[in-house]
């Protein structure tokens, strides 16, 4: 759930114990904020650390209480990005150093991920 629109403001994802938020503007580090209440409350935003900027060519989904993403990176690296919520960083894993243009990413709702390069 991401936009190759550099003009898209972030992806809703359904998690086990309530909803997260994914966002980023262009030139912006992607961060997530999530709430266990229904939107009542939120947590603070916890940003990548890495040059994920903005959604353009990103894509996230989400598997039980985790968040998942693949990101085409400004350092020219293919990043494969997860949250979990309550936590308080992302973990980051660099997939490769070719720079797609776009590295889709889809789960099936309960344990399986994939993460694709596509040019």
């Amino acid at each position: 759930m991401g936009s190759t629109d550099s003009g898209t403001a972030g992806s809703v994802l359904a998690l086990t114990s309530g909803v997260g938020v994914v966002y980023g503007a262009p030139s912006h580090t992607v961060s997530v904020v999530t709430s266990g209440d229904g939107g009542g409350t939120w947590s603070s935003a916890v940003s990548t650390v890495g040059s994920c900027l903005s959604l353009r060519d990103s894509q996230f989904t989400s598997v039980g209480n985790s968040v998942y993403g693949a990101c085409d990176q400004t350092s020219n690296n293919n990043t494969f990005l997860k949250f979990a919520y309550g936590g308080s960083s992302w973990t980051e894993t660099t997939l490769s150093s070719d720079n797609y243009r776009q590295t889709p990413i889809s789960a099936d709702g309960s344990k399986t991920i994939v993460a694709l390069e596509a040019d």
